[in-house]
């Protein structure tokens, strides 16, 4: 019995592929509001440790 896969193919629709990747990882949840997301603790972490990286190379 095969698996289904645990996300979308990023080249059958990448969309889909990224929410389930942020979604899956839990980086961030759906908002309120259609179309936003509420960024978790964890994933504003590595989101300040990429924008730290950025503004030391700028």
């Amino acid at each position: 019995m095969a698996r289904a896969p645990v996300l979308t193919s990023r080249a059958d629709d990448f969309p889909r592929w990224y929410q389930d990747l942020i979604t899956k990882a839990e980086l961030a949840d759906n908002g309120p509001v259609c179309g936003t997301m509420v960024i978790r603790p964890y994933g504003y972490g590595l989101w300040e440790g990429m924008q730290a990286e950025m503004d030391a190379r700028i």
